[in-house]
């Protein structure tokens, strides 16, 4: 059995959570490709809401193929000019105008980031919090009390994702 789908099995194991039916791929721009777990999740399921029963902070939305965004669209409204933004794409909503992105840059596929709505589009600020979209469901899956486990007292980040693309933190 691959990587996504056991994690799938305990979703829909899971009290208050559930998978959607599969509804196709996300429609990704050219020249990106969506990371091998990234894939089969949604060739299995077309989104997940994990701990539906929970007043944010806690529940999590994992985006449906037609709602994969770029973050800065997702957040704003708007697409950027410059940044990475061309390869941060939602892929989570945390259910309170915040959002967990996704890399499809091919040299950091399947990090993923949060996407906090103030400070997203601020180098130092935006926390690598999985390193792979497996990791992702795998971390909140393990933090049933509060999925929003880089909101956790003593989480360690798994890097700066503007630090991933050479950008140094605003002073």
């Amino acid at each position: 059995m691959s990587g996504i789908l056991p994690i799938l099995n305990e979703i829909r194991r899971t009290p208050d959570c559930e998978i959607s039916p599969p509804r196709g791929l996300p429609p990704i721009p050219g020249g990106l490709a969506l990371p091998p777990d990234l894939r089969e999740f949604y060739e299995h399921a077309g989104g997940a809401v994990l701990f539906s029963d929970r007043v944010c902070p806690g529940r999590v939305r994992i985006v449906g193929p037609d709602e994969v965004q770029r973050i800065d669209l997702a957040i704003t409204g708007d697409e950027f000019a410059t940044g990475p933004f061309e390869w941060w794409f939602a892929i989570a909503d945390v259910m309170d105008g915040n959002y967990v992105a996704i890399d499809l840059n091919p040299e950091h596929s399947g990090m993923c980031y949060d996407a906090f709505h103030e400070t997203f589009a601020m180098p130092g600020y935006v926390n690598v919090i999985a390193s792979s979209f497996s990791d992702l469901l795998r971390r909140l899956l393990d933090h049933k009390e509060d999925s929003t486990y880089w909101l956790q007292e003593g989480f360690k980040p798994l890097g700066e994702a503007f630090a991933l693309y050479g950008f140094k933190a605003i002073a």
